[in-house]
This record gives structure tokens, C-alpha cells and sequence, in this order.
């Protein structure tokens, strides 16, 4: 599937339009940033895609096997788009997200979440150079992160972060700091970890986890744009040395 996934986000490259950049400037993500993690829009005309996809040998039906097409409809259409790459550098799914109130705000291809981490093909590295990784809940995070050179940086893509995500990580690193958003779904992410870990207690114990939430911003990606990466850093490092607060966070250590 990868073929197909990576000839979708080709032509979605090649549909950037003045509604995609218009949403790039709002995120303030670079030209750089754009090309890196290659990002696009769904077109209007997706019958154009499917010529596109048609072209490469991708049929009619192998795009309606991963509903990129249902019922001569798309789910992805006019949703900037998000290739999903796995730790190989392949591009195993791709998220769409809506720029209205529509719903859901995220669409994507069937992937196993669980087992994968936005980010980590371009984190690795750093993370190993680091001995370090950042734990974030979304894929704006992410992306703004490395574009503030905080390279060592992953997100979970979903409510709960999972045991083969963390086995993932420790691949490249046994301490892992986990950014929440402090609000309802940051602290859901929080009880869902603590309530899967207690199953993994052998595991955890050989991995130093910490988990922080924001109190200035409602995420990672707003507090790099008001405070940048010095401070960001700082932020973490007094927020760890509050024993109060990390106790408060989790039983789980």
C-alpha cells in the first residue's frame, strides 16, 4: 500500500492551493517545513486523482479498499493532508483535516495507530543523539517542534498511548517525556495510560517516564509560537522539579 499512499500524497502536493497555503500561514509552518513532511490538500475534483492514481496502475477499487473514494464520494475531500510515515520512512496511511466545523475534524485511512508514531521516521535520530523523546497528543505539535529544531519529537495520533508504542520508543531512548494539553482530552489521554500501564508495570519500571502538561498555552504547538524553544525547555525543566505536580499526575512511575 505504500505505493498508493505515497502517489496520493504526490498528487496532493502537486494540489496545493491558496485554501492550503492560507492554513500553512495560519499554522506559520515554512516552505521547508511543508516539503519535509510533505503536506497537501485533497482536490476538489478528486476524479483528477483517480486518472492520477489510475496512471500508476491503482485501481478504482484499490482506492475504495481504503476509502480514499466510497460511493462515488470522498471523505478526504478539501482537507489538508498528512502522510503517515512509519519508522522505514514509508508512507503507511494519510490523515486529512477539515478547515470548517465539519465533522470529524480528522480522517483517516485504516492504519494500526497503536503500533505507530507520527514523526518518528524524521525523530529517531535525534532521539538516539538526545537520549531524549517528546511524547505530544497531536501532529501540529509535531511539525512545529522540528521546525523549531526540537527534532527529538513523536505524537501518539489518538486518546491513548499504547505499551507497543512505548517498546517502539525504547528502541532509541528509555526516558520519555509525555506533553499533555491541559484539558479534557489531555487528562483522558492521561487516565487511558495510567489504566494500560498497570498492565505493563515490568516494562515501565525500565523506562523513566514524565509527564507534563502546558499551563501557559492550551498546547505544544501555540507555546513554541508565543515563548519559542529556550523557553519551552525551561518550562519543562521546573515542571519536573515539582514533586508535587508530578505526583498529582500518576500513580504510575
Amino acid at each position: 500500500m505504500s505505493n498508493l499512499f505515497n502517489t496520493i500524497t504526490e498528487y496532493c502536493e502537486i494540489n496545493r492551493n491558496e485554501v492550503f497555503y492560507s492554513y500553512m500561514n495560519y499554522r506559520l509552518w515554512n516552505e521547508e517545513t511543508i516539503k519535509k513532511w510533505r503536506l497537501g490538500f485533497f482536490p476538489e475534483n478528486y476524479n483528477e486523482l483517480i486518472k492520477f492514481c489510475n496512471n500508476k496502475s491503482i485501481s478504482n477499487k484499490d482506492l475504495e479498499e481504503q476509502c480514499i473514494i466510497k460511493y462515488n464520494n470522498s471523505f478526504f475531500y478539501n482537507r489538508v493532508i498528512f502522510p503517515v510515515f512509519d519508522s522505514k520512512n514509508d508512507i503507511i496511511s494519510i490523515t486529512g483535516r477539515v478547515l470548517n466545523d465539519n465533522k470529524p475534524k480528522y480522517f483517516n485511512t485504516v492504519f494500526d495507530k497503536g503500533k505507530n508514531l507520527y514523526g518518528i521516521n524524521y525523530a529517531k535520530e535525534s532521539i538516539r543523539k538526545n537520549d531524549l523523546v517528546y511524547l505530544f497528543e497531536g501532529n501540529a505539535d509535531v511539525i512545529t517542534a522540528h521546525q523549531y529544531e526540537i527534532k527529538n519529537s513523536v505524537c501518539f495520533m489518538g486518546t491513548a498511548i499504547t505499551i507497543d508504542q512505548l517498546i517502539l520508543l525504547s528502541r532509541y531512548t528509555k526516558n520519555i517525556i509525555i506533553m499533555l494539553d491541559k484539558d479534557e482530552a489531555g487528562f483522558k489521554a492521561l487516565k487511558a495510560f495510567n489504566k494500560r500501564m498497570e498492565n505493563y508495570k515490568n516494562i515501565i519500571k525500565e523506562m523513566n517516564i514524565k509527564r507534563v502538561f502546558l499551563d501557559k498555552t492550551k498546547d505544544t504547538d501555540e507555546f513554541l509560537k508565543l515563548y519559542g524553544k529556550n523557553e519551552f525547555v525551561s518550562y519543562i525543566e521546573t515542571f519536573l522539579k515539582d514533586k508535587d505536580k508530578q505526583y498529582r499526575l500518576s500513580s504510575v512511575a
